[in-house]
């Protein structure tokens, strides 16, 4: 069975993003998570989507056009 949902160091490892970008992705509403008791799991279709759409620009979180960074 493969894995349905990674913690956040795991995930940082996966994409080669640092568990802090994740972490903020997480508290600006950009990556969905599960918390299984104090555990934060990202699912992998978060992940996929993540890779797959990007986030918002910079310019986009100031009401701009949104855009893929």
């Amino acid at each position: 069975m493969d894995a349905m949902a990674f913690d956040v160091s795991t995930a940082a490892k996966i994409t080669g993003l640092s568990e802090h970008t994740l972490r903020q992705y997480v508290r600006k509403g950009w990556l969905r998570v599960t918390r299984c008791g104090r555990r934060v799991l990202i699912p992998v279709e978060s992940l996929e989507k993540l890779v797959r759409e990007g986030v918002p620009s910079r310019s986009a979180e100031n009401g701009e056009k949104l855009g893929v960074r």
